[in-house]
């Protein structure tokens, strides 16, 4: 595995990170295919083989349904060699998302956070976007409730998964963590990502294989040949996606 530092965190980061949306969530995807949850053995199983293949970023959020509670239950044992990510603002509730950016909304959102990933502290929180990034930033509670967690040590870095330009120049004065969607699809971001980069805030990139629908190789090659960014999420239940995605991006870095 291949190691990016994490803008000024003091942190480095596989560039393969493990986005872990699939051991939790199976409803209102944009997957091109259909699949099964998988129980606690097979997750305790697949995020064992994860970490043997160097991966030590993993993202989750409240709104990838039990994916929390499943890495709560499967992590305890490798949890001080891991870095792990989750977000605020959004709930998967009766088979829909549900935004909440208050200040009573976010703050039990952290405490269930640490209290389903049986942890004292959270090395990463993102504000989970509705897409009304300027109005989230400007209007709501949540920027000052992740800065008063963050000082109280329960939060060590903050950030936000982004869904506009606009969103990622407002939230970089404040963020140590930006996660920007960026693909051959997606080619637009790729100023903010410099910017951010120069800036010295880390990019986590999500959706960098257009949600599974761009061809592994070609994508990853894309995606990490950008300096700015410092790993990028991939979301499968399957071993043998990972490893070849790890080899991709390993061989294009080494090259």
């Amino acid at each position: 595995m291949v190691y990016r530092k994490l803008g000024k965190t003091g942190l480095s980061v596989s560039v393969i990170g493990y986005g872990a949306f699939k051991i939790g969530r199976n409803q209102k995807i944009k997957y091109p295919e259909t699949y099964a949850l998988p129980g606690v053995n097979q997750v305790k199983t697949f995020l064992k083989t994860v970490i043997d293949l160097g991966i030590n970023y993993i993202d989750t959020a409240p709104a990838y349904g039990i994916s929390e509670e499943q890495i709560g239950k499967c992590l305890e044992e490798n949890r001080n060699d891991l870095i792990l990510s989750t977000k605020v603002g959004e709930q998967f509730i009766h088979g829909r998302s549900v935004y909440d950016f208050s200040q009573k909304a976010v703050e039990k959102s952290i405490h269930n956070s640490l209290k389903k990933l049986k942890i004292d502290c959270i090395d990463i929180v993102y504000v989970h976007s509705d897409g009304n990034d300027k109005q989230i930033i400007q209007n709501s509670a949540v920027v000052e409730v992740l800065q008063n967690f963050k000082s109280k040590g329960m939060i060590r870095f903050v950030g936000m998964s982004c869904k506009t330009d606009e969103g990622i120049v407002l939230a970089m004065p404040w963020s140590d963590v930006l996660m920007l969607e960026y693909n051959l699809n997606r080619k637009q971001n790729k100023k903010e990502i410099q910017q951010a980069f120069e800036n010295g805030i880390g990019v986590v990139v999500k959706k960098g294989l257009g949600s599974g629908w761009l061809a592994p190789e070609t994508a990853i090659r894309f995606v990490l040949s950008h300096q700015g960014v410092s790993t990028l999420l991939i979301a499968t239940s399957k071993v043998e996606h990972l490893k070849e995605n790890i080899e991709f991006a390993c061989d294009l870095i080494n090259q």
